[in-house]
């Protein structure tokens, strides 16, 4: 099969190794988005009797699927299904908005499939047909249409004539949606059972003949075909040229591992295709946890009807993409620290995932953004943006460090969710297994940890801006790194309580499923020490949440009589459960009674312990503050034999806690790259290989990524190819040691975590490094050899020159005298019922 030049320069991809799922989407790099009509597609390469070859969509979940099928009829022979190929087809270049599929219907006849995602709502491409027969090859060239809508109407298809376009495919008719499909001098045969158009071809030896598409949907069949009709009209040369140059930017690793290159590759372009143009009050781009063909759609326009993955913008979502976009689209990563800077209120808070419609969560985003801005401006060297955004972020630390409920300098977290995670021991309030204590009633290592980073790189923002850091801030830093010294408790860092200050070892059971009704007399005086909350959890009932009031009685540490009352609003509620904690301790609980309960529910109650580790207890190796004696015992506890550490890579718990089997050991991208950056150099490129090799293995045996992944096997969770569990392709930047800023230089770090020769692609650069030396060749054909051990240093391209940019693919304006749509007039309707050859 040979090889196209069309899209040389991009990595030509093998077959053993791919995912089973390929998506195709706008490109926000290039192309037009539309957040609420999203249209994604879908490559489907078939075995035995289905389709060699289905490009399928749901448009966004409003159909349950519309497919164009490629399909060639010679000699009165149909070649469609996969066992009819001499060779079946294969996806050579992928890109986010363009693929491109080599095949050989017949021995002696190759085809080529390019399609490209235009904009959100059309896509389109080009069929080439190449006959290396010595004979004359006669055979017609169409793409049949299928159609399934999510009801049980038979969305009949059609072939439609419309004045100054010709005859197109009807691909069903839909609430609001008319899809079509144009062949560009294509006509129907007719006589056809099926809905079909295409073209006549005759093939000579060596002869090529290319056939060019489109398939558009918007609300009505004038309007989409006339949208399909002017990308029929561009200049796709230069489109695909477009395309190529965009490429450029992805990183493109060659480890010596093709299923694992084939991983990063398609990290990279899942990542591109989670951002879209700016909307509604963003004024940078969207960007979104899952855009695959059932998502993109809101009825509303708004956005406030889209799925959780679609609805705001995750803070550890933008944690793992906002780093490696720097590197890719510079302005995306500037773009979305933009739009938390848009939302600030007058006392510097930020949302923790504000949305496009201004609905808040009412907590604070986690403090990681002045280290985000900071890496964020190695790459775009931008002074204005970042003197810009330091002001911004000077206030939201200022209004962190307010989050003080007991005002001894050590903020405390307001929601489980700012953790990213809703599945740890001690917290999990909305899992039975867990202990459900309010996060807000604790002082927490991770949080001093991230508060104390973000301090640091918000110190180094204002060096360079030479501005003065306010002295609040820097007393902060002294308080906070005192409390988490005072946390460290000789082998790992502790939780404690906000208030007493005190790590609870054991937890004390004081009522245990009792019946909701009635009075329940506790007697319990609890050990001797600081004085304890009570958490009490109901469970039971029909999915209404009750209108209860528990009250409890009992002394505190200098035997006052003291009361606690709970009530509905003071509870978190999660299907037929709910947990609160008391704001007061008790040192004696004497009486606990809950009203507006029935005998259907349960009651128990307890005080909670600190004691269960979890990864937070490890944040502080992020800080270059941590002794190096404390660092040692950590690393060590990470790799003990039931740690954190199993074949996954790093689980929220340790396999010898009882929570892990409920957890399922979770593997979370977010919390393994923020400890695997900080880890030294082997033990983090042995960490980060174990993660990547596990994703590769899910991905291989499921098709798709995960949202999380089982710790002691390669197995996805969770929602399926959500973004947060995508590979850290920054991560392996840190681990190789080398960043691409721009075609001109490249950012070279001493340590080389990933310990084998690897290769880099990226603007046009080629690195490759080895343990004993860095080779660098720009595209101007410059290059530098450093001999390991290296200093950390930008190498600069002495001879530069600049490069070819990928211009913007949009459609022109629509001239006034052609803004009218054109009548249609349908003729016999074929209808798609049970033959789908």
């Amino acid at each position: 099969m040979g090889a196209d030049d069309t899209m040389n320069g991009m990595r030509r991809w093998t077959t053993a190794h791919l995912p089973r799922n390929a998506y195709l989407t706008a490109d926000a790099r290039l192309s037009p988005t539309d957040f609420t009509d999203d249209q994604v597609w879908e490559l489907v390469l078939g075995r035995a009797e289905a389709p060699a070859i289905a490009l399928q969509t749901r448009y966004g979940g409003r159909v349950k699927a519309v497919s164009l099928v490629p399909l060639i009829t010679i000699d009165q022979h149909t070649i469609v299904q996969a066992q009819t190929y001499y060779q079946p087809p294969q996806l050579v270049y992928a890109a986010p908005n363009f693929w491109q599929i080599e095949s050989q219907p017949l021995r002696d006849l190759h085809m080529t499939l390019r399609v490209v995602a235009f904009s959100s709502h059309c896509i389109g491409g080009t069929i080439e047909l190449r006959n290396e027969d010595d004979a004359l090859l006669r055979l017609r060239l169409e793409l049949f249409g299928h159609a399934e809508a999510r009801s049980t109407d038979d969305p009949r298809l059609a072939i439609v004539t419309l004045a100054n376009v010709g005859k197109v495919l009807s691909l069903g008719l839909f609430p609001g949606l008319a899809p079509i499909a144009i062949v560009e001098d294509g006509g129907s045969d007719m006589t056809s059972a099926a809905p079909r158009i295409g073209q006549d071809v005759k093939l000579k030896l060596q002869a090529k003949h290319v056939m060019r598409w489109a398939c558009a949907a918007r609300a009505s069949i004038s309007e989409s075909s006339a949208l399909a009709q002017r990308w029929l009209t561009q200049d796709w040369d230069a489109i695909f040229k477009s395309i190529r140059l965009a490429s450029a930017a992805l990183p493109r690793f060659e480890t010596g591992d093709e299923s694992l290159d084939a991983l990063l590759d398609g990290a990279a372009i899942r990542l591109v295709q989670a951002f879209f143009r700016p909307y509604g009050a963003f004024p940078g781009p969207l960007l979104v946890g899952l855009r695959t063909p059932s998502y993109g759609y809101s009825p509303k326009r708004d956005g406030s009807d889209t799925i959780r993955a679609w609805n705001g913008q995750d803070p550890y979502l933008t944690a793992l993409a906002a780093p490696l976009m720097a590197s890719i689209a510079p302005r995306l990563a500037q773009g979305l620290i933009d739009n938390l800077v848009s939302v600030q209120a007058a006392d510097g808070s930020i949302d923790y995932k504000p949305t496009t419609h201004n609905v808040r969560q009412g907590y604070l985003h986690p403090p990681f953004l002045a280290h985000l801005v900071k890496r964020i401006a190695e790459y775009t060297q931008d002074a204005t943006w970042l003197r810009r955004t330091y002001p911004v972020l000077v206030k939201f630390l200022s209004r962190w460090l307010r989050q003080d409920a007991d005002q001894d300098g050590v903020p405390e977290y307001q929601d489980e969710r700012q953790l990213g995670v809703i599945a740890l021991p001690m917290f999990g309030e909305g899992h039975a297994w867990a202990q459900g204590l309010d996060i807000s009633t604790v002082e927490s290592p991770d949080l001093i940890a991230l508060l104390l980073r973000d301090l640091q790189a918000l110190h180094d923002l204002s060096q360079a801006l030479k501005e003065t850091l306010p002295d609040e801030l820097l007393k902060a830093q002294t308080q906070l790194q005192k409390a988490l010294d005072e946390l460290w408790g000789g082998s790992t860092y502790a939780t404690r309580d906000r208030d007493s200050h005190h790590s609870a070892t054991d937890r004390i059971t004081l009522l245990d499923e009792v019946s909701g009704e009635g009075e329940h007399f506790v007697s319990t005086t609890l050990p001797d020490g600081p004085a304890r909350r009570v958490v009490v959890r109901i469970i039971g009932g029909a999915s209404l949440t009750p209108e209860v009031t528990c009250t409890i009685d009992g002394r505190d540490a200098q035997g006052h009589a003291v009361r606690a009352v709970l009530r509905k609003s003071d509870f978190v509620w999660s299907g037929r459960q709910g947990v609160a904690t008391t704001a007061i301790t008790f040192q004696q609980v004497d009486r606990l009674v809950c009203e507006g309960l029935s005998r259907v529910y349960r009651v128990s109650a307890y005080t909670p312990t600190h004691a269960q580790q979890d990864v937070r207890a490890f944040a502080p190796l992020i800080l270059a503050s941590t002794p190096h004696a404390r660092r040692e015992t950590l690393l060590k506890a990470l790799n003990a034999k039931d740690g954190l550490w199993r074949s996954s890579g790093l689980s929220l718990v340790p396999a010898s806690d009882s929570a892990y089997g409920e957890t399922q050991g979770g593997v979370w991208v977010w919390w393994n790259d923020l400890l695997g950056q900080a880890l030294p150099p082997k033990r983090s490129g042995e960490l980060l290989r174990s993660l990547l090799t596990a994703q590769a293995k899910a991905h291989q045996q499921q098709g798709h990524f995960g949202q999380f992944y089982r710790g002691d096997a390669p197995q996805a969770l969770g929602e399926a190819d959500h973004l947060l569990g995508l590979p850290p392709l920054d991560w392996v930047l840190h681990a190789v040691g080398v960043r691409v800023l721009d075609s001109q230089r490249v950012l070279v770090e001493p340590d080389f975590a990933w310990g084998k020769t690897i290769s880099l692609q990226q603007h046009g650069v080629s690195v490759r490094r080895s343990a004993r030396s860095i080779q660098i060749k720009f595209p101007s054909g410059h290059s530098v050899k450093l001999d390991e051990p290296v200093e950390r240093q930008v190498v600069r391209d002495a001879e530069p020159r600049p490069l070819a940019q990928p211009q913007p693919i949009e459609l022109p304006p629509m001239p006034a005298d052609k803004q009218q749509t054109s009548n249609r007039v349908i003729i016999p309707i074929i209808s798609d019922s049970t033959d789908k050859s």
